[in-house]
């Protein structure tokens, strides 16, 4: 046993032998594996990333505008590498000196240069002034909420006129995701002969004229439905969205809407339709809907970016919905634009948490808080039971209404005028990650064939000499 590193080779073969190849080689493959489960299947599910948890010590997240969360996960797990190896290695200190050297290096890598970010103070100018409204309506698991629409559009329309009269200024308020019914125009002209089409009419009316006797802009999770068909006595809409309207301070509905990309597989889809039949079948047979009830994406190539004129220009936001703000890099993609120039100012995120009861949402939060450091762009988020409030650009929240109240909240944005390496290459370093990865595995691979190839002449030359 001398001299011998005592149960390393079994644990960490094939990765390395190495102590200081390992700090390095499974945070990589760790990264790896994160982006995958982040992108892949399903659209993934970027959700509770190591690097997510580190939020309270914004120090060492702000490497995010380089590296996205990915580098504040790769650091999480070098650290606890070199805490396995420690273990591993009996707390014999000696053989682990060059690794420890290399996570001590990168810990004060990260550390000064967050201490550096969060110290920029003159790359910041006054925006708008928002507010984001908190209903608090419980959601089941077929899509119903915990109130009657009426009664959900009294709410948000009575709130924010109390909240106006108490705040005037406002430049923008946030409702939050899928509140209103369908206020799309060609849902309320075939709606007029419909049932429930007056009520539609009805609360587009409303919001408009809430927005101009307040002069102020109004965005507005909803639904939008189009592309209608007879059916049986009916109507039905082929064409179902769930879509952010932008009222102006005028009350005027734009012209321009943005679609939610990222549809939620099993809550707006039912995957394998094409795919695998029988699976589907089966998925729809145990759905809480009565039918197949899926809503239509929007695309990649056509992410709407709104204007707010509270300064000259206006400033410019996007609005990813619901859990599109913990995806990195369709965020980015909405900040990048030509020249390596930001398309938009601030990020508004709506969102409905009404479907969950623990600790989902202020897991939320934390992932929202990277998307503002990766893009330095102030976030306001408006959340049907919480958290709502704001989160600036070095990633600290503001103003935030706790889980589970009803109640409004106003913030004037900081906007800030860096442009990352984040929002301009997306996960560069997560695909360096990738590539260390498959590097490995492939090597790993070869070493084995390498081995057994061996191991077969050995066979044979003894198999010689026995005859």
């Amino acid at each position: 046993m001398a001299g011998r590193r005592p149960g390393l080779s079994s644990i960490l073969h094939p990765l390395s032998s190495s102590p200081l190849a390992a700090v390095l080689l499974v945070p990589a493959i760790w990264v790896g594996l994160e982006w995958f489960r982040g992108n892949w299947p399903l659209n993934g599910l970027p959700w509770l990333f190591l690097g997510h948890a580190q939020t309270p010590a914004l120090a060492l997240c702000q490497v995010a505008d380089v590296t996205g969360v990915y580098g504040v996960s790769f650091w999480v797990a070098a650290l606890n590498t070199l805490l396995a190896l420690l273990i591993l290695y009996r707390f014999r200190f000696r053989p682990l000196l060059a690794s420890a050297s290399v996570v001590i290096a990168m810990t004060l890598l990260l550390v000064g240069y967050g201490v550096f970010r969060l110290g920029q103070k003159d790359v910041l100018a006054p925006g708008p002034t928002v507010m984001v409204v908190q209903s608090n309506y419980p959601q089941s698991n077929t899509g119903e909420k915990g109130a009657t629409y009426e009664e959900i559009v009294d709410f948000h329309v009575g709130a924010t006129d109390a909240s106006l009269r108490k705040h005037p200024g406002v430049n923008l308020v946030v409702w939050s995701e899928t509140m209103m019914p369908q206020i799309n125009r060609e849902a309320r002209e075939v709606g007029a002969a419909l049932a429930r089409g007056p009520f539609w009419e009805k609360t587009h009316r409303r919001l408009s004229g809430l927005a101009a006797g307040h002069d102020t802009a109004l965005l507005v999770g909803g639904l939008y439905w189009a592309n209608w068909r007879p059916r049986g006595d009916g109507w039905m809409a082929d064409d179902r969205r769930n879509t952010a309207y932008l009222y102006d301070a005028r009350g005027v509905l734009a012209d321009e809407r943005y679609d939610k990309i990222h549809i939620v597989p099993f809550g707006e889809y039912l995957p394998f339709k094409s795919g695998f039949p029988p699976l589907y079948k089966l998925f729809l047979s145990l759905s809480p809907y009565t039918e197949d009830y899926t809503l239509t994406p929007g695309s990649e190539n056509a992410i709407t970016v709104f204007e707010v004129k509270s300064s000259t220009p206006p400033a410019r936001f996007v609005t990813p919905i619901c859990f599109e703000d913990i995806d990195p890099l369709l965020v980015g993609k909405m900040f990048r634009g030509g020249g390596g120039a930001k398309r938009a100012d601030f990020i508004v995120n709506i969102t409905n948490d009404g479907w969950f009861k623990f600790n989902e949402m202020p897991q939320h939060l934390q992932s929202a808080q990277f998307r503002s450091i990766e893009n330095r762009a102030p976030t306001a988020r408006s959340v049907n039971t919480g958290i709502s409030g704001f989160v600036d650009s070095v990633g600290r929240t503001h103003g935030l209404i706790a889980a589970g109240i009803e109640g409004t909240s106003v913030q004037t944005l900081l906007l800030d005028r860096r442009s990352t390496v984040y929002t301009r290459w997306g996960d560069v370093f997560a695909g360096a990650c990738i590539g260390v990865t498959l590097a490995t595995a492939a090597a790993a691979l070869v070493r084995r064939r390498r081995r057994r190839v061996a191991a077969g002449v050995v066979a044979d030359q003894q198999a010689e000499r026995s005859t």
